[in-house]
């Protein structure tokens, strides 16, 4: 009759349980259960909520620092939206420039760098809003308008599209490269 238990393969009682057990009721059975209980907070528990606390600080003076700078936190996805009120509220204005100077033909260059000058000052209407990851969404605009060369596309475009277009066909032209550009750019991220 040899049954497993008999073999001495399987190990009977404090020494049969997993190492970090087996210590716990080796401390319990020795010093007491009050004694394994605080050193199990003091040991296990004071470290994680300490840690916790830490980074509830943390959360909370980052968000004392929004609160007192005047700002606003939006998400990710609200800041692509304001980006997108911000393509339909500059748009007209670019396209009223544009119209303005198209007659006169303007030197592209010239008009390109308007046009950046114009869609930077414009970012100003977004100052103050600041998304949870700490950028703010006007300087993250101007630093696309910045870097990308949307305006240089907007002025060759109306150089050699718009020239008789009227002013609701160069809001909509305006409009759907603004889109474009800083949709890939934000994609991209």
């Amino acid at each position: 009759m040899s049954d497993k238990s008999d073999s001495g393969s399987d190990k009977a009682g404090i020494a049969g349980l997993p190492k970090s057990w087996g210590a716990a009721v080796q401390l319990i059975s020795t010093f007491g259960l009050a004694v394994f209980l605080v050193l199990y907070y003091v040991l296990v528990m004071r470290p994680e909520e300490n840690a916790r606390y830490d980074q509830l600080r943390t959360s909370v003076e980052s968000l004392i620092k929004v609160v007192e700078s005047g700002s606003t936190l939006v998400t990710r996805d609200q800041g692509l939206r304001l980006q997108e009120l911000y393509v339909d509220a500059i748009a007209y204005d670019l396209a009223r420039e544009i119209h303005r100077r198209i007659a006169a033909s303007p030197d592209p260059q010239a008009l390109a760098a308007d046009l950046k000058r114009l869609m930077i000052a414009r970012t100003d209407v977004l100052q103050g809003i600041t998304r949870k990851d700490g950028g703010t969404i006007s300087e993250m605009l101007a630093r696309q308008i910045e870097v990308t060369d949307v305006a240089t596309i907007l002025a060759k475009h109306a150089d050699e599209n718009l020239r008789s277009a009227d002013l609701s066909e160069i809001v909509d032209a305006c409009r759907g490269i603004l889109r474009t550009y800083l949709r890939e750019i934000a994609a991209a991220k």
